[in-house]
């Protein structure tokens, strides 16, 4: 019996491993695993070695951090796919005996040695994390070179959990998107974002120079939205306490438009599904049955993060990718090792 239950266990691993690298890895790209556990076996034991490993193109699956420990801060200067488990497992019932991919900060820019750009991160994707474990001012910085090339574009920061600020800086561009970010999300000196569907506690700074769509988010009764003089961009769709700042004085440099305004009173009893009983989590955002903000914002759409469109908001950060819902190996094992019946189950996310 033991020795079922040891193949099992091998079988189980295999699969998943096999699946993810499937799913998740480009064409001809190596997947790294990072894993500090001292009783798992791993290529690394913190992010920064799998980042200075991979190749642009690699993906890297971060594992459930071992008694809580992080697996460090990391420079990302190469397009590399990074992929941790989530967040708020327990709290949204999914896995209670799973602890979450702890991360430091991540700094994403072009690699430069002497005025010259050696690598660039464009595309790279960010996803399942719980970032900023350390709690220091800042959780991810985006920032371009400023030098012919070193412009850097479409990178993607989806369903992590933010603790410190999101930053850009000078030319860069990037979409954020499904993140519960527990502080605020600051664009700088000449940078774009698109920012949509995510949970915000303390609002967005938009600075001069800089441009942002923001749509579909869920804001806090904190939460500020504020586009300083010589921004551009567009919100709609969102859900927040605060009217939004333009600081161009309404010259349509800023369109605003079918955003839901609501008292920290309403917020509270008719927006989302639970009260404000000092519970933390994610899941207090959705909207409840009868919701003012079903149907509430442009062409009828529901407000907020997980209102209408291509891309809701998805509890806890689930990382799209497989996961395994059954396993199974027959007893034929016993009488004979010439045929073995083994049944795998999974579900997949967008």
């Amino acid at each position: 019996m033991n020795s079922v239950r040891n193949i099992k266990t091998k079988l189980l691993a295999l699969t998943a491993i096999i699946l993810l690298a499937v799913c998740l890895s480009p064409a001809m790209a190596d997947t790294f695993f990072v894993d500090n556990n001292p009783l798992h076996q791993a290529d690394y034991t913190t992010l920064q070695e799998a980042v200075d490993a991979a190749s642009a193109g690699d993906t890297i699956m971060v594992g459930p951090s071992f008694n809580g420990l992080s697996y460090g801060d990391a420079l990302i200067e190469k397009q590399l796919f990074i992929y941790g488990t989530g967040y708020l497992l327990a709290e949204n019932s999914y896995d209670a005996t799973v602890e979450v991919s702890r991360i430091g900060t991540i700094t994403i820019t072009p690699k430069i040695v002497s005025n010259s750009i050696l690598s660039n991160p464009n595309g790279t994707v960010i996803s399942g994390l719980y970032i900023n474990d350390n709690y220091s001012g800042q959780s991810v910085g985006v920032s371009g070179s400023g030098l012919a090339n070193g412009t850097v574009n479409n990178v993607l920061i989806t369903r992590n959990l933010l603790i410190g600020t999101l930053r850009t800086f000078p030319y860069s561009s990037i979409i954020v998107s499904r993140n519960y970010c527990l502080w605020e999300i600051e664009l700088l000196n000449e940078s774009s974002a698109t920012i949509q569907n995510n949970i915000i506690k303390y609002g967005i700074r938009v600075s001069d120079n800089n441009h942002a769509v923001v749509i579909n988010n869920s804001f806090d009764a904190s939460a500020t939205i504020e586009f300083r003089e010589g921004s551009t961009g567009l919100a709609s769709n969102n859900i927040t306490t605060n009217p939004i700042i333009d600081g161009n004085g309404g010259s349509g440099e800023v369109v605003i438009q079918g955003n839901l305004l609501v008292t920290t009173a309403e917020l509270l009893t008719a927006t989302y599904i639970w009260e404000d009983d000092g519970t933390e989590g994610d899941a207090r955002y959705q909207l409840r049955t009868g919701s003012m903000a079903i149907g509430a914002c442009s062409e009828g759409a529901d407000c907020g993060a997980f209102g209408t469109g291509p891309s809701p908001y998805i509890l806890s950060g689930l990382p799209p990718r497989p996961r395994i819902t059954g396993f199974s190996v027959s007893d034929a094992l016993l009488q004979s090792d010439s045929t073995m019946t083994v049944t795998v189950s999974a579900e997949g996310r967008n």
